[in-house]
């Protein structure tokens, strides 16, 4: 029997594994392994027993909370939660479509409580992300809208609904096409003015990574001026400031193509870029946001700048 065979599928395989194990390594030694008698046998197995969880039973007892009328901001989040913690896992995730819980964490998305949006929302991202299931479910129930709503809501809200939104339209395009329809490119811009540093990040990196896998959403996020919001917003850190390289890398994912960097590249922006380089140099912190600016500044050329834009 080969070592993969042998290797435990369970607690109590595991149990035995490494009681074997243990039992081998004492050699040359004489052996004082023996057979476990029965009363302790079972006081191990039961044991291990109690470390196990049904999860479809925890699933249950959150949605008993959920649909609670009296139940508390704090109960509902705790129930939200304790989803989020399982559904971490693809096949629980898929578990609690099926036994129909996702009509209550909708629900939860309109709630007059902001801290039970929010935890709604960060529910959907965790199920929603890489699980093609989950996904084509959310779709069918018209999710997006009422997420791509929940962008202008509180920071604390709109940070969550924007990671939804980017785990359910990354590699799934039927997503993807549902946010288009809707103009939720155009949402998605607005936030980079809203002057909440953690929702500027989530857009800057959303139009970046959208723009990265697919050309057709790069072309209409230049049409629609994501160059230049992202170059307006723009500011010169006087320390490291993850917002700002953020900035920059989606900026370096639209201007990939020389004749884009010609036609939208400014000569402001090719100052902001210069201030960027001679303020942060010689610290190491600041090497991927000196790369990235240095690499712009090379797209800003002097011939394809108009002098008047200086």
């Amino acid at each position: 029997m080969s070592d993969e065979e042998r290797l435990p599928k369970n607690l109590q395989g595991l149990l035995r594994f490494a009681m074997q194990y243990t039992r081998n390594e004492d050699a040359p030694h004489e052996s004082q392994w023996q057979q476990m008698d029965p009363e302790r046998k079972k006081f191990l197995e039961d044991a291990l027993k109690s470390m196990t969880v049904d999860v479809i039973e925890e699933f249950e007892k959150a949605l008993e909370v959920l649909n609670k009328s009296d139940a508390s901001s704090e109960e509902r989040v705790d129930a939200l939660q304790i989803v989020e913690d399982y559904a971490e896992n693809i096949d629980f995730a898929d578990n609690f479509v099926k036994i129909g819980g996702t009509g209550v964490v909708v629900d939860c998305l309109k709630s007059d409580l902001s801290e039970v949006r929010a935890a709604a929302a960060s529910l959907i991202a965790v199920m929603c992300q890489n699980n093609i299931y989950c996904q084509k479910h959310f779709l069918e129930i018209n999710i997006i809208p009422k997420l791509v709503e929940l962008l202008s809501d509180e920071q604390s809200v709109a940070v969550k609904a924007m990671h939804a939104l980017s785990c359910m339209v990354r590699s799934y395009e039927p997503c993807l096409a549902a946010l288009i329809e809707i103009g939720g490119l155009e949402c998605i811009l607005g936030c980079l003015g809203s002057g909440e540093e953690k929702i500027m990040v989530k857009s800057a990196f959303l139009i970046g990574a959208l723009s990265k896998d697919h050309n057709a959403v790069r072309e209409q996020f230049i049409k629609l001026g994501a160059i230049e919001r992202l170059s307006e917003y723009l500011e010169v850190p006087d320390e490291y400031c993850y917002l700002v390289e953020t900035f920059l890398d989606a900026l370096m994912i639209l201007t990939e193509q020389e004749d884009v960097a010609s036609e939208h590249l400014t000569g402001r922006l090719k100052d902001k870029l210069e201030n960027i380089v001679n303020k942060t140099k010689g610290k190491p912190e600041f090497e991927e946001t000196i790369e990235y600016s240095k690499t712009l500044l090379a797209r800003c050329s002097s011939d394809t700048l108009d002098d008047t834009d200086r």
